[in-house]
C-alpha cells in the first residue's frame, strides 16, 4: 500500500483550482530570505515591523495601492498542528494559491487543516434547544 508521504498533492496548491492565474499568492516564510524576490521592499518592511518573523504573528495580509489583497504571508514558527490550513480557511473570500514549496507532509496537513476548519456540521442546527436552569 502506498504511504501518504509518497503521494503528490496537486503541486501543493491548497485548495485545488484549475486556473490559478488570478489566485492571490500565499507565501510561506519563516525567515525573510524565504520571501520571493518579487515582493516589494515596503511589504518586507511591513512584515518585519509587525513581528512576522518573531512568532508575534503567524500571518499577514498584504495590500496593493488600491487596497485589494495582493498577497498573504504565513509562517510555521508556531508548531501547532493544522495551523496553516486553519489560517487559510479564515482568509477573506477569494481564490488563493500557495506559491511556496511545501513538503508532502506539510501539504497534507494544510489540506486537512483547511478542510477541518471549513467544515460546519449543521444538520441539527436549530433542532437542538438549550435551556438554562437556575
Amino acid at each position: 500500500m502506498e504511504g501518504y508521504s509518497e503521494r503528490k498533492f496537486y503541486d501543493n496548491s491548497v485548495p485545488v483550482v484549475k486556473d490559478q492565474s488570478d489566485a492571490i499568492p500565499i507565501f510561506i516564510a519563516d525567515v525573510e530570505s524565504d520571501l520571493p524576490s518579487s515582493l516589494s521592499i515596503e511589504h518586507r518592511r511591513y512584515a518585519d515591523k509587525v513581528g512576522f518573523f518573531k512568532e508575534e504573528i503567524n500571518s499577514a495580509i498584504l495590500s496593493d495601492e488600491s487596497g485589494n489583497i495582493s498577497a498573504v504571508l504565513m509562517n510555521k514558527l508556531t508548531k501547532t498542528r493544522f495551523l496553516l490550513g486553519s489560517k487559510i480557511a479564515c482568509l477573506p473570500s477569494g481564490i488563493y494559491a500557495i506559491r511556496s514549496n511545501l513538503s508532502n507532509e506539510d501539504a497534507l496537513e494544510a489540506v486537512l487543516g483547511f478542510g477541518l476548519s471549513s467544515y460546519k456540521y449543521d444538520r441539527y442546527w436549530g433542532v437542538l434547544h438549550v435551556r438554562l436552569l437556575y
